[in-house]
């Protein structure tokens, strides 16, 4: 059985073209927000697609050292608490470097916690026809949260368990 046997004489469909698979564009120019800060402190960190990576990595590095150091000194000889670590922020595009910079502070030896969520934007909408208002359009944008911190004695204690108990 030859493939023309099958298609039979059916109608030629266009071929599907990068553009005929968008969604359809809203009338009107679209302005978009930006997303809301996470955090006015110097240990958080936004990661954007065009962000160095290098960069990023040294400077969140640093200031995780900082932190630690700061914190130690305050309360004294010991502990963690949660928010000794630096935070790094990506959206959407940028969740695959800032997983990628969560990965390379795992293999240097830090501890990190990733968390996921949704953020939701609202952008404006001018229309066309000047007589129309402008209309709000919401878009939900992923997210993906990295905190990076120092590992603390707890958890090289449990390390040594895992590993006495195989």
């Amino acid at each position: 059985m030859d493939d023309e046997d099958v298609l039979g004489d059916g109608p030629d469909f266009p071929p599907l073209s990068p553009d005929s698979m968008k969604k359809p564009k809203a009338p009107g120019k679209l302005h978009k927000r930006p997303a809301p800060p996470q955090g006015l402190n110097h240990s958080v960190f936004h990661v954007s697609a065009k962000s160095p990576f290098i960069s990023l990595l040294k400077r969140a590095k640093k200031e995780v050292i900082k932190l630690h150091s700061r914190r130690r000194r305050r309360r004294g000889s010991g502990g963690h608490s949660k928010d000794d670590g630096v935070i790094l922020v990506g959206l959407s595009k940028a969740i695959e470097k800032t997983l990628s910079l969560g990965l390379r502070f795992q293999q240097m030896g830090y501890a990190i916690e990733v968390e996921t969520d949704t953020v939701y934007i609202d952008d404006d909408l001018e229309p066309d026809n000047l007589q129309e208002e402008w209309k709000q359009i919401t878009r939900h944008v992923s997210r993906v949260k990295v905190t990076v911190s120092l590992k603390s004695s707890k958890d090289e204690d449990k390390k040594k368990v895992l590993v006495d108990a195989d």
